[in-house]
């Protein structure tokens, strides 16, 4: 049985240094400034008000009833909100 040389790149040997894995599931995070994050805020608001037009309310109820379900999750409630 042969031994198999891996090289690895100097993108991947740089992240392994710094603690990030490079499998399959790893993921990357790199920092994103404020207007780039209230574009995509913003995207993920129309997409979202778009998928929910046919209910009739607006993100905010839907944001507001996960707050309530959470603070019943979390208080060991069985009660509907």
């Amino acid at each position: 049985m042969r031994n198999r040389v891996v090289r690895r790149s100097a993108a991947s040997s740089s992240l392994s240094r710094r603690g990030i894995s490079g499998g399959p599931f790893a993921i990357l995070v790199q920092p994103m400034n404020a207007s780039e994050f209230d574009k995509f805020a913003e995207e993920y608001r129309s997409l979202h008000q778009a998928n929910i037009a046919a209910s009739g309310e607006a993100p905010e109820y839907f944001a507001e009833y996960k707050m309530k379900d959470l603070r019943r999750l979390v208080s060991g409630g069985s009660g509907r909100c």
